[in-house]
């Protein structure tokens, strides 16, 4: 089981735009992360993980990023063994599954 300050960690950020949740079976941790966006086409989930992709095409202070999120949070999962995926939701959105496991890689 998380501790409170982890606990903490999983609360929704940006209310209305996100869902965050967790779960833990004998042999992982998986963490779901899902927002209410447009979700995006196959093609699009594979090439985000790549440095400096961004699925929202403007470049104004207002949406930031310079693509490197997902790039770096795939490189420091995976070096913990495990891994994240992306998928369209049935209501709309897009959800990132993260799968931790449970004994250290």
């Amino acid at each position: 089981m998380p501790s409170s300050s982890q606990a903490r960690f999983l609360q929704p950020v940006f209310a209305g735009n996100e869902d965050r949740g967790f779960r833990q079976d004998a042999h992982a941790v998986i963490i779901n992360i899902a927002d209410n966006g447009p979700g995006s086409s196959d093609d699009q989930r594979e090439a985000v993980f790549e440095p400096f992709v961004r699925l929202e095409a403007s470049r104004n202070r207002d949406t930031g990023g310079v693509g490197m999120g997902l790039a770096i949070a795939q490189t420091i999962i995976q070096a913990h063994g495990g891994t994240v995926e992306l998928r369209n939701c049935r209501e709309g959105g897009l959800e990132a599954v993260v799968t931790l496991p449970m004994e250290a890689a």
